[in-house]
This record gives structure tokens, C-alpha cells and sequence, in this order.
């Protein structure tokens, strides 16, 4: 549940991407968004995130998706591991916004989006323009 209209982040991945312009982009928004925490299967890489950005930093991807003061995760993880992830993540009832591409097919998509409005979440792909 989002609270006080501030949505709280959590980041699943420690990809250039996120260094470089989302997690930026979300603390440049401080009012709309707070980041959380980061993660990573590699702990000093969390750890360097986490410093860099002052939020909290994780080992592993489980573990930030159970927590309950974080409202959405972005994912910015290689393809093929999207849909195992943001399945676990909306399963659980985060938002999810997910780097390009979605999946690794229409069929995954659907998939991943079927659950999410069951789940009554939101998941995006993030891509810079239409017909990225």
C-alpha cells in the first residue's frame, strides 16, 4: 500500500541503467518517491549503491521483495530473468516497473501482465519512445 502519497522503492539489480538515470530520476522526486533499498546478488555492489544513494543495501532478491515498506520495485535485470522476478514481485503485491524488454516473449507478457490485474498492480516496461 502506498503511503502518504510517497511511493517507497526498492531497486532489484545493480545495472548501469539504474546508476546512471532511474535511481537519479527517483531521488530527484523526493516528494512523489523515497528510495528504500537496493539489491544484488553481489554484496559489495549493494553496498556501493546503497552509499552512493543513501538507502539501504540487500544481498539476494528475495528478501526485498517480502519487505512490507516498500511500495514498488524496479528491475533492471537482464531479460531472462524478468519473469521469474517480476512475477515474484507482483505475486507479492508490489508495482513493478521493468527495464526493456518486458520478456522474452508475447506469451511471458501476457502472462506477467494477466497476473498482474489479478493482482491489481501496475507493471510497465520501461523504453524510451513508442515502438522502442
Amino acid at each position: 500500500m502506498i503511503t502518504d502519497s510517497i511511493v517507497r522503492i526498492g531497486v532489484i539489480g545493480c545495472a548501469k541503467i539504474a546508476k546512471r538515470s532511474v535511481i537519479p530520476a527517483i531521488l530527484n522526486l523526493p516528494n512523489q518517491f523515497k528510495l528504500i533499498a537496493v539489491s544484488s546478488r553481489d554484496e559489495s555492489k549493494a553496498n556501493d549503491f546503497a552509499e552512493t544513494f543513501g538507502c539501504e543495501a540487500i544481498k539476494g532478491y528475495e528478501e526485498i521483495i517480502a519487505r512490507d515498506d516498500i511500495d514498488a520495485l524496479y528491475i533492471p535485470l537482464p531479460t531472462g530473468l524478468h519473469l521469474e522476478w517480476v512475477s515474484k514481485a507482483i505475486k507479492a503485491g508490489k508495482h513493478v516497473y521493468v527495464e526493456k524488454s518486458f520478456s522474452l516473449s508475447s506469451i511471458e507478457s501476457s502472462s506477467l501482465i494477466e497476473l498482474a490485474s489479478r493482482k491489481g498492480v501496475a507493471v510497465m516496461e520501461g523504453y524510451m519512445f513508442l515502438y522502442h
